[in-house]
């Protein structure tokens, strides 16, 4: 199949997805369940473009490659944020942003040129190390890379947080607005999120 097809397939919604690495020493879950949010408000979709980078290692073959992007030079520090948490999953690139996710259960919009926060939406406490059983990650809220979703302009993450609870979130990736809130199962296996237009399909993986 020539490239060109190939790359146009995967741009696809339902071929979104992300490598979300939670980790597998999840505690069981302990605390309430938290309301299902859907928001049904207008939200700002925003169609892919050829320097954009939606999910882990840009698409779902997890290629890392983004044939249509302008060459680039050596690697020099165009700025520097300080975010409220370590940052262990991949920043995703879309519409002049970068979005970024803290093991603080922080989500970020930045701008790409200059780094300025345009916004941040923390989804709640996260796990802390000595509620579970193993790991070396404290506090563990997002771990794993964020999947952007052209077709409805979110942006999803699972979070994992205090009393073992498994969140997943989806935000307004130009505004940070909270517009889907579910409980999520805890990680039994290898999987990933998947984004295909209003729904949305969530799995997890173990270390």
């Amino acid at each position: 199949m020539p490239a060109h097809r190939a790359e146009r397939r995967l741009r696809r919604p339902v071929c979104l997805a992300a490598a979300l690495l939670l980790a597998a020493c999840s505690a069981p879950g302990t605390g309430s369940s938290l309301p299902t949010r859907v928001v049904t408000a207008s939200r700002t979709a925003s169609p892919l473009g050829a320097d954009d980078w939606p999910t882990y290692h840009r698409n779902a073959l997890r290629t890392g490659v983004a044939p249509g992007a302008a060459p680039v030079g050596p690697p020099r520090t165009a700025w520097t944020v300080r975010l409220d948490g370590a940052v262990y999953g991949q920043p995703l690139v879309v519409g002049g942003r970068v979005l970024a996710a803290t093991e603080n259960a922080t989500l970020y919009g930045l701008d790409a040129a200059s780094g300025r926060v345009l916004w941040s939406r923390h989804v709640g406490d996260p796990a802390r190390a000595g509620e579970l059983p193993c790991g070396n990650i404290d506090p563990l809220g997002i771990t794993g890379t964020p999947v952007y979703d052209p077709d409805t302009g979110l942006v999803f993450a699972v979070a994992e947080l205090t009393g073992g609870r498994h969140v997943l979130v989806g935000l307004d990736a130009a505004t940070g607005a909270l517009v889907v809130q579910r409980e999520a199962e805890p990680p039994k296996g290898t999987g990933s999120p998947t984004s295909s237009g209003p729904r949305s399909r969530c799995g997890t993986a173990g270390c």
